[in-house]
Formats: structure tokens, sequence, C-alpha cells
């Protein structure tokens, strides 16, 4: 019939262009939009509530270098995250302001967990208590809590860089409580801008994120639990940082940790026998032995493909997991590196990285 038209083609051409425009958008390292994908409302626990007056103000200074290179640097994280959480959530305040005037060197992953944390206090504080910030006085710090969303989630205007500033980092970031393969493949786009996986790394990469938000909803968070947490909610961040020629993703979930989902798998016999291994043992075993509750060749191997990813690569790399009070390290090649968290991390941290990789600064942001 004369005019009409193929609704297979026209559906054909609809994917095409929605794919384009993901592209597109992936390669402007567009940072986190709470209505893409579709509307996003965190779940907060009904087991846990804020009691009392708020009254008066807090500062919380942060320190000066804020990252994870060694088991001093986690520990002062820890600690900070906790100082957050616990002002916010217990201290009855009107005013929250955090302070990182000072802050000369952070890692995108701390950053990640500043955000996650900002954002699960703003959840459950309401307009009980007001959570603000300072602005820093180095630039790099400056565009990447920008990149990462961190005065969004503070409502304050990101603060300006200067004309002649040269973009370092390439970030983007997602927040999600449920599996979306969609925030996989925006990711996988927004590497191809600055790293050139081929057809078979993109699949295998793309299964592994997609197997780490399904443990989250699976096994991470306890519906009896009466911790201040979002339930379900996750946060993945893809970077990549031009100066130090390196690319990665970071993977948290604020539940029940690494650690605690697998005892609660084991055989009372088996807890007996190993009630003296420390989280980093059980961290490390849960990565080299992979455990799903539904014996399912899927789920429970996210790690796992992620470790045997990384030693497939012709370039040198780490899989880092941090979880409750354990913290582990492999190498390229299978070595590790198990050591422990005084005070302990709320809930599961997977960085994935590669180094002396050569990136190249997409020409949007050049």
């Amino acid at each position: 019939m004369a005019g009409s038209r193929n609704p297979r083609k026209r559906w054909r051409q609809i994917a095409v262009a929605d794919r384009r425009e993901t592209r597109r958008l992936a390669r402007l390292g567009a940072r986190y939009n709470p209505n893409r994908w579709g509307n996003h409302e965190p779940r907060t626990n009904p087991n846990f509530k804020i009691k009392g007056k708020s009254r008066g103000a807090r500062i919380i200074k942060f320190p000066s270098v804020l990252r994870l290179g060694n088991q001093e640097q986690v520990e002062v994280v820890v600690s900070l995250l906790k100082e957050i959480r616990d002002t916010a959530l217990k201290g009855h305040f009107k005013r929250i302001t955090l302070d990182h005037t000072h802050v000369t060197s952070m890692d995108p992953e701390v950053a990640l967990l500043l955000v996650a944390e900002i954002q699960r206090c703003e959840s459950y504080c309401g307009t009980r208590t007001v959570i603000t910030g300072s602005h820093p006085k180095d630039h790099a710090i400056t565009e990447l809590l920008i990149e990462m969303g961190f005065y969004d989630a503070l409502d304050i205007k990101n603060p300006a860089l200067p004309q002649a500033y040269k973009p370092r980092t390439y970030v983007q970031v997602a927040r999600r409580n449920r599996t979306l393969p969609q925030v996989a493949d925006s990711l996988l786009e927004c590497f191809s801008g600055v790293f050139d996986f081929n057809d078979q790394d993109r699949r295998r990469l793309h299964v592994a994120l997609i197997e780490c938000m399904d443990n989250v909803f699976e096994h991470a968070y306890d519906a009896a639990s009466d911790n201040p947490h979002l339930y379900k909610e996750w946060w993945l961040v893809g970077y990549a940082d031009h100066e130090q020629s390196s690319i990665g993703f970071a993977f948290y979930d604020q539940g029940a940790g690494i650690p605690a989902t697998i005892r609660k798998k084991q055989h009372p016999r088996v807890l007996q026998h190993l009630m003296g291994w420390t989280d980093g043992r059980w961290i490390e075993r849960a990565v080299r032995r992979p455990i799903s509750r539904h014996e399912s060749k899927r789920r429970g191997h996210g790690l796992d493909k992620l470790k045997k990813f990384l030693d497939s690569l012709g370039v040198n790399g780490s899989l880092r997991v941090f979880a409750n009070q354990g913290d582990v390290e492999f190498s390229k090649g299978g070595a590790s590196r198990v050591q422990g968290i005084k005070g302990g991390l709320d809930g599961s941290l997977i960085v994935w990285t590669l180094s002396g990789v050569k990136t190249e600064l997409p020409t949007e942001l050049l």
C-alpha cells in the first residue's frame, strides 16, 4: 500500500538512533543523571530511624590526602566516612559543613565513596540537617568532584574552573538499585572514547559488570538489618586519568559486605573450621572460588571474571576489593596481597584498574 512503512525497519532505525545518542553522551563524559534510564527512587531502611531534635552546627575538616594507596591511607578514608555518617545520622546538628578546602590529592574511588555517603545521609536527614561544603583550592580536585557529582549531591553550585584549565579526568557515574545493562553499555562507550577494547574484551567486561549488579541485588542487603543503608543501592564510576595514563572503574554498595555475605552461605562445620579467617581471607576466597547461593554458572562469578579478564590483557593492572575489615589486591598474573582495615569499610568496594595505557582525551573536552 502506498505510503505504508515497515514497522520492523522503523524499529531498527529508532534503535540505531538510540545507540548513537548513548555513545554521544558517553563520550562527553556525562555525569550522573537521576532521570536517565527511568526514574530512580532510593529506598531507605524502615528499620532505621533518626530520633531527637537538631540544633547547632559542625564542621568536618577533610585530610589533605584522600587516597587508597596503602593501609594507613585506607584507614584515614574509612575514618572520614564514619565521621560524616555518625555526625549526620546521630549528631543531631542542623548544619554540617564538609571542609575540603585544603585537599590536594584524591582517588576517583574515594570521591565515589564520599558521594555515596553524602547521598545516604541526605536521604535520611531530609530537612532536619543541611549538609553543605566548601570549595577546594586545587583545580584537579575541583574537576574530579564536579565530574563525580559531589556538588550535585550537596545541592550547591559547582565551583568555576579557570578557562585555561586542561581537563585531566574523564568520568562517568551511575547510581541504581537494580540490574541495568544500559549502565554497563554506557560505561563501555565511555571507555571507547579513550581506550580501544576489542569486541571480545567489551563483552567480557560487560558480563562482569552485570554480575556485580546481580550480586548486589541478590546478596548484599539484608531486609532484616537495622543499618542505615539505601536498600539494594549501588554506585558505579568509570574514569580515565590522562596524566597518570590509567583507566578503571569502581563499583560500590553499602550492604553487609562480601565476607559477611559469604559466611552466611557456609555450612556450620565449615565456619567452625575456618573461624580464625580474617575478612581479607574470605574476600580472597570469594575471588578465587566463586560461590552462588543458587549454584548458578552466571551469578557469583563477577569478581572471578574481572580477575581472569585482567590476566588476559596485555597491559598492567589490578583488581582490588575492600569489604568490612578486609583489603585484597590482585595484580596481573594472580599474585595477591591481603591486609586488614581498622574500623572497617561499610559495604563493599571493587576497584579495577589498567595502568600504563595510552589514553586520548575526547575532542569534545579539549
